[in-house]
């Protein structure tokens, strides 16, 4: 049937069939043994039908290959054709039972970190000790310093002070003047031009 009709008949049907890129169109000067444009002959219903099925059939095996959780919904921000939307919501999602700890083990573990938390609390106050006794026998050797360095002094007051002027660096590092400490209560010498 295909064989005997013409060429534009052909194209009308599929572009394919006639060798042309585009179907042509009738006009009402058309060939003779032609259907009007609203009837269709039994040859082209067949035809027709037979497109239809192969159509039909091509698209079941896409849709086969497609899996049903996924399907695009409009087009992807990224541009990434290939990247599917799962449709499952998170809600929906069963939890493994064996995933969930028991009311026990979540005991022992909040008794176990509360252990730690009492050895950190121990430690971090055995290190405070440690330093503050440190610092303790630091002032303590200090202070002794300070006493033996006044026993071992010989003074020799300065009632001219016109010559500190006179006097060079070396000289000068060698005044010191005497205060009293206000937390000991002890006299000290330090230096007259601090602070």
């Amino acid at each position: 049937i295909l064989a005997s009709l013409h060429p534009c008949i052909l194209a009308s049907f599929h572009p394919s069939l006639s060798g042309g890129s585009y179907p042509r169109s009738i006009g009402s000067a058309g060939i003779a043994g032609t259907t009007r444009p609203g009837e269709v002959s039994s040859g082209q219903a067949g035809e027709q039908r037979a497109m239809a099925e192969a159509q039909a059939s091509s698209t079941a095996v896409q849709a086969s290959t497609v899996p049903e959780a996924a399907t695009i919904k409009g087009r992807n921000v990224s541009g990434r054709s290939w990247k599917r939307r799962n449709q499952r919501r998170a809600s929906t999602v069963i939890q493994d039972a064996s995933r969930k700890t028991s009311w026990e083990e979540r005991q022992s573990k909040k008794r176990r970190r509360d252990e730690m938390k009492d050895l950190e609390r121990q430690m971090q106050e055995r290190n405070r000790s440690e330093k503050l006794e440190a610092k303790q026998k630091r002032e303590e050797r200090l202070a002794e310093r300070q006493a033996n360095a006044m026993k071992g002094t010989t003074m020799q007051t300065i009632t001219k002070t016109h010559k500190l002027k006179t006097m060079n660096k070396k000289q000068l590092r060698q005044i010191k003047k005497t205060q009293v400490n206000s937390r000991t209560g002890q006299v000290e010498l330090v230096s007259p031009w601090a602070k």
